[in-house]
């Protein structure tokens, strides 16, 4: 019956798809039952008795792990130790299913036997395999350490061009804001006025006036809005309204004059 149990990461360990062959159940069942129990452990751990004798609930292991059955569909299993297995099939109380549990008992203390000899024949038995012990433990410990060097890097690398992305395009976004003249001229030190910002715009070729309107030329559309405003007196114009990013034509302009 050493079927019943496996080695996996140093620990004996059974599973609900072999107790629910070997106790001849559904393994729907099987795992309805573990549930019960993981429930009913929640619920003794904040018990006040169990506090004052003070039980040890980590030695039970239930682990649900996914699986590939024969139609090739995704299904879910549970992994138990010993304490866990015995605390799941104690109700388990026919003639077969002791005799069962005693194959199982049987089984994990053959099991157990055999993990204590493996990893006694790993341990070193001289001071010279003591210290190549020693030296393989800190090359694998650098070597890991390396690698979540390496790994650390590569996710900084990620989060700095991710961070680059997002402000590169708030920043874009920022400057394809539209804003009115005077908006334009308060970016200024010393500030513009509006009538200032107009007549640059004009100057760099983005707009002219129209029937004493201003409007947007071929080029100044590229940067600009035209946007239906209403004055007091009830009368709808359009006003012009430019993205930030024309403070640097602006800027142009300005020097274009000075010099």
């Amino acid at each position: 019956m050493n079927d019943l149990v496996f080695i996996q990461n140093d620990q004996v360990l059974t599973d609900s798809l072999t107790i629910a062959e070997t106790f001849g159940k559904e393994h729907k069942n099987v795992k309805r039952d573990i549930e019960e129990v993981i429930s009913k452990i929640g619920e003794l751990k904040n018990d006040e008795e169990a506090k004052r004798l003070r039980i040890n609930f980590d030695t039970l292991k239930f682990e649900r792990i996914e699986y590939i059955d024969v139609r090739n569909r995704t299904q879910t299993k549970y992994l138990l130790n010993f304490d866990a297995f015995m605390l799941v099939t104690m109700g388990y109380t026919t003639q077969r299913a002791m005799l069962v549990k005693v194959g199982y008992i049987n089984a994990f203390n053959r099991m157990k036997e055999e993990l204590q000899r493996r990893q006694q024949a790993f341990q070193p038995k001289t001071t010279a395999e003591m210290l190549l012990m020693y030296a393989q433990q800190m090359v694998e410990t650098e070597r890991k350490l390396k690698a979540l060097e390496e790994d650390n890097a590569r996710q900084n690398s990620r989060i700095e061009q991710l961070e680059n992305k997002i402000e590169k395009r708030l920043t874009e976004e920022f400057e394809m804001q539209l804003v009115t003249p005077t908006q334009i001229g308060k970016m200024f030190e010393p500030a513009l006025s509006g009538k200032e910002v107009n007549k640059l715009l004009q100057k760099a070729g983005l707009q002219w006036r129209v029937g004493g309107e201003w409007v947007a030329t071929v080029e100044g559309k590229k940067y600009s809005s035209s946007e239906p405003i209403q004055l007091e007196n009830g009368k709808m114009v359009y006003q012009l309204k430019w993205q930030r990013r024309v403070k640097e034509i602006i800027q142009a302009e300005m020097e274009v004059v000075v010099k």
